[in-house]
């Protein structure tokens, strides 16, 4: 065959082979809708409860935290936080969630705020207002021998000066004045920010060993007004769970992908 009627056979398969190149609108009418609002919430929220069926926790609490954030007024999170009082909270053990008044009762600068759209986990956060001054809150007695760390959320929104936002949150004892304390920043950006301290890291007023703990508190040194919300403090006692690592799950089973991102 002459070269010529070859290079034709080969610009006739091209022209039939390839498919007419897709006008701008119909790419566009191919690509997948984004999701709504609520059908993300709903998306979440199933894959939450799948994990939840298959005990794999932190990717569960993963999700209904998503959807408390991106939705807060919605039913959407009213479930979700439903949800989350199912999950075992790798954070650690409880000590003050204020999720009442009676756990702030008549403590000094301290108002309790009863918005669960406001508080990041529960129905409710304290609002404290501190310059030079303290204030705490009580607990049932505490020995806290296996404490590793002590966790909290807290917001600010006010503009920090002085000591560039140093706070100290206090742990409090039966024995008067003795209590350990350690510092922590706040941002004022208007963000919730989880704060984690190592039990090492707190310093101690005596050298009692044997403490009995009664109250945890906050306290303000500057002059400067520290103004800030503050919620669900726990104390971790053991190793929490690892992302992605199945807890007394069936052998066998494999864990969950990780989380498809939204489209």
């Amino acid at each position: 065959m002459g070269s010529w009627r070859l290079a034709g056979a080969v610009g006739l398969f091209l022209s039939v082979a390839a498919p007419p190149a897709a006008a701008p609108a119909e790419i566009e009418a191919s690509v997948a809708p984004r999701r709504t609002p609520d059908e993300e919430s709903e998306y979440l929220l199933h894959q939450a409860e799948e994990a939840l069926a298959r005990r794999i926790y932190p990717t569960a609490r993963e999700c209904l935290e998503r959807v408390m954030r991106q939705q807060p007024d919605s039913a959407h999170a009213r479930r979700a936080k439903d949800l989350l009082r199912r999950v075992p909270n790798e954070r650690g053990r409880l000590l003050l969630g204020f999720d009442s008044a009676a756990e702030v009762g008549d403590a000094p600068h301290a108002e309790w705020v009863s918005d669960a759209k406001i508080a990041p986990v529960g129905e409710g956060c304290v609002h404290l207002t501190l310059k030079r001054s303290r204030t705490r809150f009580d607990i049932p007695p505490e020995k806290l021998n296996r404490m590793k760390s002590i966790s909290f959320w807290v917001w600010s929104e006010a503009p920090i000066v002085g000591m560039t936002g140093t706070t100290y949150i206090c742990l409090h004892t039966d024995q008067g004045n003795d209590y350990l304390q350690q510092k922590f920043q706040l941002k004022g950006d208007g963000q919730w920010r989880l704060i984690v301290l190592d039990a090492g890291g707190f310093k101690r007023r005596t050298k009692e060993e044997d403490r009995t703990f009664t109250a945890i508190g906050f306290w303000n040194p500057s002059p400067e007004i520290r103004d800030f919300l503050v919620d669900d403090i726990r104390v971790i006692e053991e190793d929490p769970p690892k992302t992605g690592v199945m807890l007394n799950a069936p052998t066998g089973q494999k864990p969950l992908p990780p989380l498809t991102p939204p489209r």
